[in-house]
């Protein structure tokens, strides 16, 4: 499953343009490897909030439902959620390795 972020351009009254998060999907921290979420850039779903690890080990909110971002800070954000997506596809892509090769059942008698 990947993440699902659904925006809508928006201009305020002051003129600043920039989105407005309507939608957000993406998995829980429980259902993520602790491989994936215990290092950086990690990000998951907090009800209505998309949350990461990307500065040092503190925990933020990336994204929030029903917020209003400006067109660089929108950018920006999605830029750590690829990267954070990337991450995750390359700790799954590890771990799959690692089941595929750590196979079977030993009888150890002592």
């Amino acid at each position: 499953m990947g993440i699902k972020i659904v925006a809508e351009k928006e201009v305020l009254g002051s003129g600043e343009q920039g989105w407005r998060i309507k939608f957000i999907s993406a998995l829980p921290e429980d259902k993520l490897p602790l491989l994936y979420t215990a290092r950086n850039p990690s990000c998951w779903l907090s009800g209505c909030d998309l949350m990461g690890n990307r500065v040092g080990s503190r925990i933020h909110c990336i994204l929030s439902k029903g917020s209003f971002y400006c067109d660089q800070e929108f950018t920006d954000k999605l830029k750590c959620i690829r990267d954070c997506g990337d991450r995750l596809h390359e700790n799954n892509k590890t771990l799959a390795a690692k089941r595929v090769t750590w196979t079977g059942t030993e009888t150890y008698i002592i």
